[in-house]
């Protein structure tokens, strides 16, 4: 794994990222609000499961709910995030 995505997957586990949801209680975005469908927190959990705007992106890559990821791979999960742009 390279340093970037081994930046982007420790971010994602400890929920440390560059999503609106965390960058929103430093007061460094005005909403948390999720930009592809209007929900009201952009976090890891939501991206990665529940935003409806990524659902075909999840498909395609075999994981729509949190217990998918047992069987998921790390290079799976990065080409996700990577491939929706959520986390470049």
């Amino acid at each position: 794994m390279s340093r970037h995505q081994l930046k982007i997957m420790t971010g994602l586990l400890i929920g440390q990222c560059h999503l609106k949801g965390h960058f929103f209680k430093p007061r460094l975005v005005y909403s948390p609000k999720c930009d592809r469908c209007k929900k009201p927190s952009e976090m890891t959990s939501h991206i990665l499961h529940d935003c409806k705007a990524l659902a075909t992106k999840r498909f395609k890559h075999h994981f729509m709910k949190p217990g998918d990821f047992e069987d998921i791979s790390v290079s799976q999960i990065l080409q996700f995030v990577q491939g929706a742009g959520t986390l470049n």
